[in-house]
């Protein structure tokens, strides 16, 4: 017999509506059950919710360490640029000097 399909009344015997009934019943589940099933969920959910922070302090560790490497790695790249502006100071100084040595050799070799 096909449940889904509709039984005419006047061949809707006895044995067709206890069929229909068990039919009914092996689909319909218990409040036990479903308590159960509530129960199990809020443990799975619980789980989830731990490991998902555990996750997030994980990540905030390595942020955190990340942030610290880029200041480090600022910092000495700052102190290489401080001794690169220096040296370039110096060079500059003993450029312009070397151009006016070239430019005053008579007043210079005259004093001496």
């Amino acid at each position: 017999m096909d449940l889904d399909k509709e039984i005419p009344d006047e061949r809707f015997t006895q044995k067709d509506l206890f069929k229909l009934l068990l039919h009914s019943a092996q689909h319909v589940a218990t409040r036990e059950e479903l308590k159960d099933v509530e129960t199990k969920l809020d443990a799975r959910i619980d789980k989830l919710e731990t490991t998902i922070k555990d996750v997030e302090t994980k990540l905030e560790t390595k942020i955190k360490d990340v942030g610290n490497k880029l200041d480090q790695v600022e910092t000495k790249l700052e102190t290489k640029i401080d001794k690169v502006e220096n040296k370039l100071n110096r060079l500059q100084f003993l450029i312009v000097a070397g151009v006016l040595a070239l430019f005053f050799k008579d007043v210079i070799h005259n004093l001496f």
